[in-house]
């Protein structure tokens, strides 16, 4: 087992951003996705850091220890002040969701920091979404930021958590772990429409993505909503050399639900190059 995790809190924009570190070696930093913060990737630190790498982990801004000012931002923005803060030139980027279209915002913003990308059950700007999704991302918002915080929770555990509807209901006791860091957020991104981020007027992602030069895993779980099984099929076709593994008896979260078949996959890509 790896020393003890070192963790901080880096002033970045205007912003307190809780991070932790722990091993040695080339960075990976592992961005969590909505609703959930750092301790998503519980199972994912030790086996990375095992195999001789450092591991940084963050709230990103609003979720976890992380705050909130009400004023517009950048997510982009907050990691490249984190890894200037950590004095990390370039890193792998592993990104869950909301974690994805991050890391995916910054592989085109900065490349020079991007030296791996992996892309989990990812969203990415400029996706034509369903009509079921964008009513139930609706339903979220309208129930968060009328103080029904059971309701909004409970979508998110039947969209997200329990997987697409008549493919299985998850595991208790991953839908449990899933709980207990749901119930450490908030809900201040529904509450306050003044802490919504500012992505620039540029073209959206989806349509550069064959301008990604860095080496790309796509992971997706098989019985995630049809949009990010779309969205990991396109990203693995746009970006050149692109891997895509699914994960099965997983949904939106396979690290939190297949950890051993997720870090599998992760690990063998990292050691390939």
């Amino acid at each position: 087992m790896s020393a003890a995790p070192t963790t901080g809190e880096a002033e970045i924009h205007g912003a307190r951003i809780h991070w932790e570190s722990r091993g040695e070696g080339a960075p990976v930093v592992l961005i969590h996705g909505f609703f959930l913060d750092r301790r998503c990737w519980d199972a994912q630190v030790e086996p990375l850091a095992a195999a001789g790498r450092r591991v940084v982990r963050y709230d990103v801004r609003g979720f976890g220890r992380s705050s909130l000012p009400s004023a517009g931002y950048s997510d982009v923005a907050d990691l490249v002040g984190l890894l200037d803060a950590l004095k990390i030139d370039r890193a792998d980027l592993v990104g869950l969701s909301m974690g994805g279209e991050i890391a995916v915002d910054l592989a085109l913003a900065h490349p020079d920091r991007v030296a791996g990308l992996v892309a989990v059950d990812s969203a990415v700007r400029g996706h034509a979404w369903s009509d079921d999704l964008v009513a139930r991302a609706a339903a979220m918002d309208e129930a968060g930021g009328g103080g029904d915080l059971e309701t909004a929770g409970a979508l998110f555990v039947d969209t997200f958590v329990h997987g697409r509807a008549g493919a299985g209901r998850a595991d208790p006791g991953f839908v449990d772990r899933v709980r207990a860091i749901m119930d450490g957020y908030d809900y201040g991104h529904f509450r306050d429409p003044a802490v919504s981020e500012d992505r620039g007027d540029g073209p959206e992602p989806i349509g550069r993505l064959d301008a990604i030069a860095a080496p790309t895993l796509v992971v997706v779980g098989e019985r995630d909503q049809p949009d990010f099984i779309a969205i990991a099929d396109r990203l693995a076709t746009d970006i050149a050399g692109a891997k895509k593994v699914v994960i099965e008896g997983a949904g939106h979260l396979p690290n939190m639900e297949q950890p051993e078949a997720f870090n599998r996959a992760l690990l063998e890509f990292l050691a390939a190059r």
